[in-house]
């Protein structure tokens, strides 16, 4: 198997990391899953993630906290945020960010491989 730097999934909702971690391991992907914004943080590789995929609500810290702490350490990664509830200002917070987008769960998956082909082509030849 190849090796690269993973697509980071931080959920705090369990079922949500693992279909996701899933999905991306099969699809070719390195991945990596965080169950809150802090661990993310505590991540000693965080500089090295190819893609963020980051809920926006989650208990302690939200996703758009935990983006704005990596701005500021100048390492942010491509970021998609996804959510099960988004209100008007989540939609208005993202739509400022230099972010990739906003996906309201349940997405499609095939819609989630496009934007992650889309964002770093094609996943990595497994040797």
């Amino acid at each position: 198997m190849s090796i690269t730097k993973p697509i980071c999934v931080v959920d705090d909702d369990e079922a949500v990391r693992v279909a996701l971690s899933s999905f991306i391991r099969s699809s070719g992907w390195a991945v990596e899953t965080f169950d809150s914004a802090a661990a993310l943080l505590a991540f000693s590789a965080r500089h090295e993630i190819a893609l963020l995929i980051a809920d926006i609500r989650m208990p302690g810290m939200s996703g758009i906290e935990m983006f704005d702490q990596l701005v500021k350490t100048g390492k942010q990664p491509p970021t998609l945020f996804v959510s099960s509830y988004c209100t008007p200002e989540h939609q208005r917070r993202v739509g400022q960010l230099k972010v990739l987008g906003l996906m309201q769960k349940p997405f499609s998956l095939s819609t989630l491989s496009e934007l992650i082909v889309k964002t770093l082509g094609d996943p990595p030849a497994a040797a």
